[in-house]
């Protein structure tokens, strides 16, 4: 994910994301700008070690379901075992 602007040219413009927690990237991000600010944040906290793994992914005419694991090297970032969904109505995320 390092490649933050080619990654934005592949979500919609109305994308969401949604982050669990009660930490400090817990919440909701709106639009493709939001979520690439995140995801640039999350690097950054991660001190550039965040990597994602796809464990399983189910996949709908509306919806995209994974399974992913998230790991970084920094002690103070990204917990193990994410679920994430992404609703595509346009064929993006």
């Amino acid at each position: 994910m390092r490649d933050l602007e080619r990654l934005g040219r592949t979500l919609a413009d109305d994308v969401s994301w949604h982050t669990p927690g009660a930490n400090v990237l817990a919440g909701d991000y709106y639009g493709r700008a939001a979520v690439i600010d995140y995801l640039r944040q999350v690097l950054v906290l991660s001190e550039g070690t965040q990597q994602v793994v796809p464990v399983d992914l189910l996949v709908g005419r509306d919806h995209l379901a994974a399974v992913v694991d998230v790991s970084s090297a920094a002690a103070s970032c990204c917990a193990t075992g994410q679920s994430s969904c992404w609703r595509s109505g346009t064929g993006r995320s």
